[in-house]
């Protein structure tokens, strides 16, 4: 049999001596571990008083223990939030219910707004009564804001894809399958159920663009590990509308430099690209018009000295199709008569606004003078200073040379009587004497003095040279009458 030296008496006593110290420490141990947690741990009575808080929540209070106990939430949180807080404690101190809720806070001491996760339970005695509950609190305003930022990012980024018309994907090369965002799946009009392969994609590509997709993809992309960049065309699959795409895309590689993934982007295009066939078609019109009109435009950018020419303004002026002419080029080509009234007209329109619409000459590089046209108009910054001044130039040299014959032909006319005017239009017509005097009711002999008086008068002697006169009026003979 076991022998001690401690009396039977005091057994007890020393056991229950024992359990004392070892319940105190476990206690302190305790109070230490819940003073150093990061949680917000409370008790609170049956009239929501508190009765014991943690560290954390003397320092959230700014106040020391004996300053918390014995007092309510109004104490310590503004008064519009404090009813919020006291429905939630009734429920646990009336209704036995356990509850885990966000709760907003404005603490008077700070004045700022913190959001918790709050569990709360109810305390109850050996009847089963409640007496109170026991709360515990984690600040979560860092993760809260994080998750709205997050939110908002999101948000925003899928507002700002679905306005550039962006979608994103993930392809997994050896598998074919590719993962897709909601903006991709409505710019290929599909729905989720889609097929999400290879042959899926290739299925929506427009059918004359099928067979130079799959080449480029297989061969210049994954045979060369070269960066996915291509336009392409896709029949939209609700609709059956052809969209332009552009796709971008970028490999990922194995350890052994394979590529197994892609990820990047799809844009619908399809705007832009109706737009630059759009003014294609118009710069082509464009040029074929001016071709036909004699017609080019300029465009001078005053500010950094720039001159901007139409194909057909450098072909008008005789320069190298590729050349970009200086304002002193061209001033070069101007007729030595014309160049300061040229010079002076483009100053006082810069200076005074006048009106920008003058003739003048030019020698082209073969040595031939041409007439030109120039209108040209300004656009001026807020303080009404010329920033870049844009018109159009016209070879205007077969007016002139209409003008000159004109002149001439308007000189010899005015030489003839009326009658005579009669009798040469017959002529330019074709019509024998016989039928000239049949039609203006006078004798045959009368209408050869006619044209003798003209011949004459004019110095043509010959029906071949009046013809050539009225070919090179152009129908001015038409106003003789």
């Amino acid at each position: 049999m076991l022998k001690t030296n401690t009396p039977s008496s005091l057994l007890p006593t020393t056991i229950a001596a024992h359990s004392l110290t070892t319940s105190e420490e476990i206690i302190l141990s305790l109070q230490t571990a819940i003073d150093q947690t990061e949680c917000y741990i409370y008790i609170k009575d049956i009239a929501g008083r508190y009765i014991y808080v943690n560290h954390k929540v003397q320092e959230l209070f700014n106040a020391k223990n004996e300053d918390i106990i014995g007092k309510d939430d109004s104490h310590f949180f503004h008064i519009e939030l404090v009813n919020d807080l006291r429905l939630n404690d009734r429920r646990v101190l009336d209704q036995g219910e356990s509850i885990e809720q966000e709760e907003i806070t404005v603490v008077k001491s700070t004045g700022e707004n913190r959001i918790y996760w709050a569990v709360k339970k109810p305390i109850k005695n050996s009847s089963g009564q409640i007496i109170g509950l026991c709360g515990v609190s984690t600040d979560i305003t860092d993760r809260k804001r994080a998750e709205e930022l997050l939110k908002e990012s999101s948000e925003l980024l899928k507002e700002s894809q679905t306005i550039a018309g962006l979608g994103t994907y993930i392809l997994d090369i050896n598998s074919g399958i590719w993962k897709s965002s909601e903006i991709l799946d409505q710019i290929f009009g599909i729905e989720e159920s889609y097929l999400h392969t290879l042959d899926g994609w290739e299925a929506l590509i427009y059918s004359k663009d099928r067979a130079m997709m799959r080449d480029y993809f297989f061969s210049e992309v994954v045979g060369h590990c070269k960066r996915f960049d291509h336009e392409y065309r896709v029949t939209r699959q609700n609709d059956q509308a052809v969209r332009w795409m552009h796709g971008l895309g970028k490999l990922v590689f194995d350890k052994n430099g394979r590529p197994i993934k892609m990820h990047g982007t799809i844009q619908d295009i399809t705007e832009r690209k109706i737009a630059e066939i759009s003014l294609r078609e118009s710069e082509t019109f464009l040029r074929l018009s001016q071709a036909v009109g004699g017609i080019g435009s300029w465009e001078a950018d005053l500010i950094n000295n720039k001159q901007t020419w139409s194909e057909n303004s450098t072909r008008l002026l005789g320069f190298p199709a590729l050349m970009s002419p200086s304002w002193d080029d061209f001033l070069a080509l101007v007729h030595p008569e014309d160049r300061q009234h040229l010079i002076d007209a483009t100053q006082a329109h810069l200076e005074f606004d006048s009106k920008y619409d003058i003739e003048f000459r030019i020698i082209d590089q073969s040595g031939n003078i041409r007439w030109m046209r120039s209108i040209g108009q300004a656009e001026r910054d807020e303080h009404g200073k010329p920033t870049i001044m844009r018109g159009i130039g016209q070879d205007i040299t077969e007016l002139k040379q209409r003008e000159v014959v004109k002149q001439q032909v308007d000189l010899l006319l005015n030489l003839l009587t009326r009658r005579e005017r009669d009798v040469l239009e017959l002529v330019l017509a074709g019509f024998h004497n016989k039928d000239i005097a049949l039609q203006l009711k006078i004798s045959k002999r009368t209408v050869e003095n006619h044209r003798t008086r003209i011949h004459t008068k004019t110095g043509v002697d010959s029906l071949f040279k009046l013809s050539q006169i009225s070919a090179k009026l152009g129908g001015v003979m038409a106003d003789i009458k």
